[in-house]
């Protein structure tokens, strides 16, 4: 990832903790409801996308960053889908950081 500014990273992780998948199952079968998130929910999705997006911008391996903040929002948030809410929003980022670049 190229130099970002913190403000950049900052505002995408705003911008991405609007939204939570919430996961659910029923008789074994598991869906994904993606609702507006609340204050609360905002504030820890918001802050660990931005973490590993730093981590990323520090030179930190980006597999490692992504799959870590996938688990500690597992931790903190444990209905909501992880990989959906906060792993793949970080690949966003990244992904459009290259088109940018191309």
């Amino acid at each position: 990832m190229k130099k970002v500014k913190e403000q950049e990273l900052k505002e995408y992780a705003q911008e991405q903790s609007k939204a939570i998948a919430i996961r659910s199952y029923n008789r074994g079968n598991s869906s994904d409801t993606i609702r507006a998130t609340t204050e609360y929910e905002s504030k820890i999705i918001e802050a660990v996308i931005f973490g590993a997006l730093l981590a990323i911008r520090s030179g930190y391996d980006q597999q490692g960053a992504k799959a870590s903040a996938e688990y500690i929002g597992d931790l903190l948030l444990p209905e909501m889908n992880g990989y959906l809410t906060i792993y793949l929003p970080i690949c966003g980022f990244e992904e459009s950081e290259q088109e940018a670049a191309q």
